[in-house]
């Protein structure tokens, strides 16, 4: 068929926050690419990368809400999975080569005792088969070649690490909460090393996402079976909801209007952090802040529609 008698899609403005679960055998930019071809949107990005064989949480932002999608990375995030004791793998999960094995496994006792290392601010290794850049290629890609990726520690914070099921057949499941850009897979690498009998991953999947929680997100194939673009809108959160975790100022019309122009604010509520911080009116995300001496300065402004200022807006949107 020729390229001109081919027929063009129109996109749209959409704006707001979709949570999806991901099953199994789709990377994160699949889901964005059924996302767009469903919603027919222009703009559409996630929050957080999730391995092709994981499942879970994946949270897509569309139009204006990509501007909040750093406030969602960066928020604590929950992983359930299991660890395979005997075994460790060129990716650190069940897709890789079997790289060594081991006759040894360890107690339960073992396994909760050594959870202590791995608790709090730690060191830790990317995985060869990560989406880390060196020299401008992924990681993945260099270990793909045969190449060897000089990946360095850094570090990285683990809240809350616990052992949900006692070992059987060299398989525990654990439950994680950590910060922004803490590898699963590396953890159960590093806990198989300690331990002296090996470890990879197996049946990973994300909980919770900052505001976010699995519980309410949509099935990515529920989603895919989708043909109604208005109806997979009612699906979406607000804007705003990429905002929840931060701290919030409510402001005055007359503060809103200056913060759209670019103007800075009193910084009555004393906000003592550098921020950032979020303005809103009326329920309405109006910019993004920082604490610049006693003033709120705005960095990222968000358009808000003229109604908002309108006096009977908030009639309007109870009716």
């Amino acid at each position: 068929m020729a390229r001109d008698d081919r027929k063009r899609i129109r996109t749209r403005d959409v704006t707001g926050w979709l949570i999806v679960d991901k099953h199994p055998g789709v990377t994160s930019a699949d889901a964005v690419a059924i996302a767009k071809r469903v919603f027919r949107a222009r703009k559409v990005g996630h929050a957080g990368t999730l391995d092709k064989p994981a499942t879970g949480l994946l949270a897509l932002a569309f139009g204006t809400a990509t501007k909040t999608v750093q406030f969602v990375m960066n928020a604590k995030k929950t992983y359930r999975f299991s660890v395979q004791f005997g075994r460790s793998t060129t990716t650190d999960d069940a897709t890789g080569e079997t790289v060594a094995t081991s006759d040894t496994y360890p107690s339960v006792l073992e396994v909760k005792n050594a959870l202590e290392k791995f608790t709090g601010t730690i060191m830790q290794r990317p995985p060869r088969y990560s989406a880390i850049k060196i020299g401008g290629r992924r990681a993945a890609t260099l270990a793909a070649s045969g190449e060897s990726p000089d990946l360095v520690e850094r570090p990285v914070v683990v809240h809350d690490l616990t052992l949900l099921n006692g070992i059987a057949t060299a398989l525990a499941e654990f439950e994680m909460t950590c910060s922004k850009g803490t590898y699963v897979r590396s953890i159960a690498r590093d806990l198989g090393e300690f331990l002296g009998c090996y470890g990879h991953v197996v049946d990973l999947r994300r909980i919770s996402s900052g505001y976010f929680h699995v519980d309410n997100a949509i099935p990515l194939r529920q989603l895919e079976r989708m043909e109604d673009p208005a109806a997979a809108e009612r699906l979406l959160c607000r804007l705003e909801a990429g905002l929840a975790g931060l701290p919030r100022h409510k402001c005055s019309s007359e503060q809103a209007r200056d913060l759209l122009n670019g103007k800075s604010i009193a910084n009555q509520a004393a906000f003592n952090e550098p921020g950032p911080i979020w303005a809103s009116f009326r329920g309405v995300a109006v910019a993004i802040c920082e604490v610049a001496d006693t003033a709120l300065k705005p960095v990222r402004v968000f358009h808000v529609p003229s109604e908002v200022f309108h006096s009977k807006y908030d009639k309007l949107c109870s009716s």
